[in-house]
């Protein structure tokens, strides 16, 4: 569709996944970008694959032009609302995938089938504003280490009060710290992904994250975590990090240590190779610890990077 008024404009529709509560609100993060509800927003289980539809109005040389500018924006959403939000959102691949299919005689099959979602009738215009209701926000306090959850009554996912304003910032930016922000982010996003799976790694990439928001320039190469932590959330947060350690053998390894020996040698500190035993008292906690103080902090420190437009001083 081409709207009135706009020679070179176009809107475009697309989706973003994320698990968790579903998504049945509508937000608008400015004037042409919308995320609003699918017509499937009915499941209330926690683990279920949620969509965010996302409606935008681009500007590009034609239609074909136009569709790259919009999953180019699609990608810039993905790092930008896992930084806020602190979980992964994603665009699905085109990919096959084993799914589950049930059979005549009850026993479950399964069979290879394209991975992706379709909404069951296609919209006839751009959505209005309204057309959906308002998703519920929550009020954060900024930095924020909170560590936000499920709560018991929730059935439908809630928003920072703060995040129409977070993306003004984003939008902002000059076109070399935006770069930045996204380096930082697609760094988080991996580390969220590998979280369960590949804990140290998770570890390595958040590290990465935060050290992507130092200033590029020559005198700050040496810069790391800690300084990052200090000049944007202060010195108290960073001192409270740098005493986390986690065990590897005889010795305890600081932060920097797991960065650097998985890394550089590959070495695992988590408990991928430990066997799961629930409600064991003989697993070491630090190393749980320790990822969770890292990422409500490197979370933290994306967003006041942000919050300073980069502008930070080592």
């Amino acid at each position: 569709m081409r709207p009135k008024g706009l020679k070179n404009g176009t809107t475009g529709g697309g989706f973003l996944f994320y698990y968790g509560l579903p998504w049945r609100g509508e937000l608008r993060l400015d004037d042409s970008t919308r995320l609003g509800p699918s017509a499937r927003a009915t499941s209330t289980l926690v683990n279920s694959q949620q969509v965010i539809v996302v409606d935008a109005l681009v500007r590009g040389a034609g239609q074909s032009d136009a569709g790259s500018v919009f999953e180019l924006k699609l990608r810039h959403l993905s790092v930008f609302l896992s930084v806020v939000f602190g979980h992964e959102i994603r665009q699905l691949g085109f990919r096959k995938v084993w799914v589950l299919t049930p059979t005549p005689d009850g026993p479950w099959g399964c069979e290879l089938r394209q991975e992706g979602y379709v909404e069951p009738r296609g919209p006839e215009r751009t959505p209005s504003r309204g057309d959906s209701p308002a998703i519920p926000t929550k009020d954060v306090v900024r930095p924020d280490f909170e560590p936000h959850g499920i709560c018991a009554g929730n059935s439908e996912y809630t928003v920072p009060a703060d995040i129409a304003d977070l993306w003004a910032k984003y939008s902002n930016l000059p076109t070399d710290r935006r770069d930045q922000f996204l380096c930082a982010g697609r760094a988080w996003k991996t580390a969220l992904r590998l979280g369960q799976e590949d804990p140290t790694s998770s570890v390595a990439f958040m590290v990465v994250a935060c050290e992507a928001l130092k200033p590029t320039r020559k005198e700050y190469r040496n810069r790391n975590i800690f300084h990052i932590i200090e000049a944007l959330l202060g010195r108290k947060k960073a001192e409270e990090l740098k005493r986390m350690k986690v065990p590897l053998g005889k010795d305890r390894i600081p932060i920097m240590g797991v960065r650097d020996r998985h890394l550089h040698h590959s070495a695992l500190l988590g408990p991928e190779l430990v066997p799961i035993l629930m409600m064991s008292s003989f697993q070491d906690p630090s190393f749980l610890d320790l990822h969770r103080e890292v990422s409500r902090t490197t979370k933290a420190a994306i967003i006041a990077w942000l919050l300073a437009a980069g502008g930070i001083d080592l």
